[in-house]
């Protein structure tokens, strides 16, 4: 669930304006045609490992469009290969209509760069750029996937049917590496949970040594793992589909970590000791290749422990341990020195993210970073990337991202070894303030800094190592959206009952800017997320989410943003005041903070306010419906009505277990007080959402039913949790915007 907001925002950030519409005509229509928001977008970019790049430039026009390649040293760039017989190649191999309208993006590049891998339709493919051939890898009818170069470009391991397969890159000579892989023994791919919420969404569970030897992997059994149906409505017998999904308190797959010798095919299991860890949460190879480093997390998810395991006997040794009252954040941030003795680590250990230098011999390490501001993943505010850029060993420094001046922004910092002489990169006019994601070079010679500001699209830029911008590959689009005469919101904070500062936003009403009559009010529509960690409220583009706000200001409604003390982001001891009690009455205070603010302004009616949100968003907007009489009228869209209807990592890591905590379980469920509904409500739920499944749209149905209250529901057959289809996706906004005409503006409110 906590991923959602995230990947919404990502939707839209590599499809979003080019002309179409009226000067000042911003309307649901333009902002969900992809024509128009594709030159929102920004060009696309892979490193090789000679340093060069492979560029993709969407803003392009597609007859136009092919990949380029752009070597830093001379700042030469041009076509990557020749894009006619590229295009003929893949044309006379698979077919015209099979094959793709332009030379794309690769899924990697072979070390030197010269080959490049594809995925379509299941197979794999290889492209030489040099001479534009083009060759059929696989051809198979099960799919290929997670396909992985070896680092030394000859081989290519991928998972078929749950096996591990690796095969020659020169000749396709083909090796079968597990044959144990079956329909609940997955060797290198990941059971669901795994997927959505340790390694947020990314299949990966299986790494290379550096020798190209070996591959370590993850094998999960899903045999006790309980089975929830996903039923379609067509054929005239339905068909149903079957996924494996812990609940709350259920049982987890059962995960362990093996080394399989390429040649030989013999694995060897890591031991993590009796009893096993009831998760590996991250894994990865030290830079010789003779040990690999395991993470694990026991159930409660408040003791982690970093293990060392010999490659040649798998036995293993514990390096460092975490421990928390209440639980920790993951992250991507284990990163050993050359020398494998040191390792850079983040930790929440005194509230704030920050950085800090151990050895494997134990002890309490060296502080790389501290004070009253937070090491902050590359992507924005978010645990579920890396913080850590570059580390050079030799020059003795670290580069990371984190929040600063202001806890809205994300800069990228260096740092010494020894914690002394912090220093920011890309100090440069035009690029203060907002939000900077920089991604170095192979050798650290070079960076791509992507920046980007609330309302301002991102730029993309090239720099040396010490910063010094180089060239300007994609500047901001901002000019694409200069006919709207949009109006950036304030952002600001808001005091809570307590004093604690909270991060809001307000898009004003569009009538308001043009010098509206005296005392008019106007409706307000509370836009909120709220779980745990997950601000929405940060200095940086948000594509079509920042788009929508501003059509519903247009349309005559403020759009109020507020982040819970819980979701701000601000230190682990404002996110823990959930624990055993998220997405309950600890937010619903703070968002009700927010909201006594929002009706203390003089052009909002306080007789016209509602809320609405998406996932955890939809939870929280659930709660305050049940749980408050603040709104007029609400939209929850996938939310969750009980939480034991939720999974096992997700939730446990905040509530624990439902048969350790059944007052606590209880009392956040929305479903369990549908009786005190008040004010309308809009449920909104996709019949394939297999991240909150049906089970919770019907649940709070039931009750709702139960309890006499009238409501709206809109279901989406075959939609999954992101409702993300164009034909869907159009309907819900219209849905949407009619549903806040009707409710804020119709019925005895006076219309604005």
């Amino acid at each position: 669930m906590r991923t959602f907001l995230r990947a919404a925002i990502g939707l839209f950030l590599a499809v979003g304006p080019s002309g179409g519409a009226p000067a000042g005509d911003l309307t649901l229509e333009w902002i969900l045609d992809p024509a128009n928001l594709r030159p929102l977008s920004t060009v696309r970019f892979l490193w090789l490992p000679d340093e060069s790049l492979l560029l993709d430039d969407p803003r392009r026009p597609e007859g136009e469009r092919t990949l380029e390649r752009l070597v830093p040293s001379t700042l030469d760039r041009k076509p990557a290969g020749d894009r006619e017989k590229i295009l003929a190649n893949w044309k006379s191999l698979v077919g015209e209509e099979r094959a793709p309208r332009r030379v794309e993006m690769p899924s990697a590049a072979a070390a030197g760069g010269r080959t490049l891998l594809y995925e379509r339709s299941g197979d794999l493919f290889l492209l030489d750029l040099e001479s534009a051939a083009v060759r059929r890898l696989t051809n198979t009818e099960a799919e290929e996937k997670n396909p992985q170069f070896s680092p030394d470009g000859k081989l290519l391991s991928y998972v078929r049917d749950n096996d591990i397969f690796a095969i020659e890159a020169a000749t396709g000579a083909e090796r079968r590496l597990t044959r144990d892989g079956g329909e609940t023994m997955l060797n290198a791919t990941l059971s669901w949970v795994y997927w959505e919420e340790i390694y947020s969404r990314r299949d990966s569970a299986s790494w290379w040594s550096p020798d190209s030897a070996s591959i370590l992997f993850l094998q999960s059994d899903d045999s006790p793992v309980a089975m929830f149906p996903l039923v379609d409505h067509e054929p005239s017998v339905p068909r149903v589909t079957w996924q494996r999904y812990p609940k709350a308190g259920g049982e987890n797959p059962r995960v362990r970590a093996g080394i399989v010798d390429v040649e030989t095919k013999a694995v060897r299991w890591i031991d993590l000791g009796s009893p096993e860890p009831e998760y590996i949460a991250r894994a990865a190879w030290l830079p010789g290749g003779k040990s690999a480093a395991l993470q694990t997390l026991n159930r409660a998810q408040n003791q982690l422990e970093v293990w060392l395991a010999d490659r040649s006997s798998g036995r293993t040794r514990r390096i460092h341990e975490e421990k928390s009252s209440t639980w920790i954040n993951l992250h991507d941030d284990l990163h050993f020195l050359p020398d494998e003795n040191r390792f850079v680590w983040l930790s929440e250990r005194h509230g704030n993210r920050h950085l800090y230098l151990h050895t494997v011999a134990g002890g309490p390490g060296v502080a790389l970073t501290s004070g009253d501001w937070r090491v902050q993943t590359g992507g924005g505010p978010s645990l579920w990337m890396g913080s850590v850029a570059w580390i050079d060993a030799a020059a003795g420094h670290v580069t990371f991202h984190g929040t600063g001046p202001t806890p809205v922004e994300t800069q990228v910092f260096r740092v010494g070894l020894d914690g002394r002489n912090l220093t920011k990169l890309f100090e440069t006019e035009s690029s203060q303030g907002g939000t900077h994601s920089a991604t170095a070079s192979p050798r650290g010679s070079y960076w791509i800094d992507v920046h980007s500001r609330t309302g301002v699209p991102p730029r993309v830029a090239l720099h040396r190592g010490d910063g010094t911008l180089l060239q300007v590959l994609s500047p901001s689009a901002g000019d694409a959206l200069s006919a709207f005469a949009l109006t950036a919101p304030r952002s600001f904070t808001i005091p809570a009952d307590d004093g604690t500062a909270l991060p809001a936003r307000l898009f004003e009403p569009a009538g308001l800017k043009s010098g509206d009559e005296e005392g008019r009010r106007y409706p307000a529509i509370v836009s909120i997320y709220g779980g745990p960690g997950s601000p929405t409220i940060a200095d940086r583009w948000e594509g079509f989410g920042y788009l929508w706000n501003q059509l519903l200001a247009r349309r005559g409604f403020a759009v109020f943003n507020i982040d819970p003390r819980s979701a701000s982001d601000r230190g682990k001891a404002l996110e823990d005041t959930v624990h055993r009690r998220f997405y309950g009455e600890v937010e619903l205070k703070d968002i009700l903070a927010g909201v006594r603010h929002l009706k203390s302004l003089p052009f909002i009616d306080p007789e016209r306010v509602g809320i609405w949100g998406w996932s955890g968003g939809g939870t929280n907007t659930l709660y305050a419906l049940t749980h408050s009489k603040e709104f007029r009228a609400g939209i929850a869209v996938a939310g969750v009505a009980d939480q034991r209807y939720y999974d096992t990592i997700y939730t446990e890591r905040y509530m624990g277990k439902p048969q350790e905590n059944e007052e606590g379980y209880r009392s956040i469920s929305p479903a369990n007080a549908a009786a005190d509904l008040h004010g309308r409500l809009l449920l909104v739920h996709g019949t394939f959402d297999d991240n909150v499944h049906p089970q919770s749209w019907l649940r709070m149905t039931d009750a709702l039913v139960a309890a006499g209250k009238s409501f709206d529901l809109m279901i989406y057959p075959r939609r999954n949790h992101g409702i993300g289809d164009p034909a869907a996706r159009r309907h819900l906004y219209r849905l949407m915007l009619d549903f806040w005409e009707k409710w804020l503006k119709g019925g005895t409110a006076k219309r604005v």
